[in-house]
């Protein structure tokens, strides 16, 4: 059996038929050109916000590090990764808080009592492409977001508290979750003392026509 296409710019000829390769179990032979992201980030799809540090708080429908798609947007937001900075913590604990992502299926549009609205970026940088989706520093979902995804773990022990840096946690999830027009999701805390740790986090998404 042969699996046929045509094959692109880079390499050969533009337009020239080739042959793909099978392995021994008819496995098709293929190596990776562009880095995984390439093609949306090229094609101006991708977007990035990130928060300025605040206290982590816990889960409640006046949330805080909210991204929300709007319920007309035409778009589905796409999370391909995460990243949350722990900036600082002001109490000792021996007990472990965790950073939650948080779901709001059916938030109050267009929401209220929002303050410190963010702009995305688009990862293509010098692209004029406009993200759909809506971010906020804190907003009223209406609804108390259900927990979905840990994001970052931390236990303090005795440490002596203060202002330092004290780590950051990367969360790679190649679009394990969507997130539709009409819903919205945010970041809170979860066990330990939350509320005495300072978090900064990055979202990443592609966003897809519905």
């Amino acid at each position: 059996m042969l699996l046929q296409g045509n094959q692109g710019q880079t390499g050969k000829q533009v337009g020239q038929n080739l042959t793909a390769g099978f392995g021994e179990f008819s496995d098709l032979l293929v190596t990776e050109l562009m880095p995984c992201y390439y093609e949306q980030t090229y094609r101006g799809n991708k977007y990035s916000v990130t928060w300025t540090a605040a206290a982590l708080a816990a889960a409640a429908s006046a949330s805080s590090f909210v991204l929300s798609n709007p319920p007309n947007s035409g778009k589905n937001l796409v999370l391909i990764d995460s990243y949350v900075a722990l900036t600082s913590y002001i109490a000792q604990t021996l007990i472990g808080t965790a950073a939650i992502l948080g779901a709001a299926p059916n938030f109050v549009s267009p929401l209220s009592a929002s303050s410190g609205p963010l702009t995305p970026v688009n990862t293509l940088i010098g692209s004029g492409n406009n993200s759909v989706a809506k971010a906020f520093a804190t907003a009223t979902l209406g609804v108390v977001p259900v927990a979905i995804r840990t994001l970052a773990a931390w236990v303090m022990g005795t440490a002596t508290p203060g202002g330092d840096a004290v780590g950051c946690v990367g969360n790679d999830m190649k679009g394990i979750i969507i997130v539709a027009p009409g819903s919205a999701i945010c970041i809170f805390g979860l066990g330990g003392a939350a509320a005495d740790l300072t978090i900064q986090p990055t979202l990443t998404w592609d966003e897809v026509p519905v």
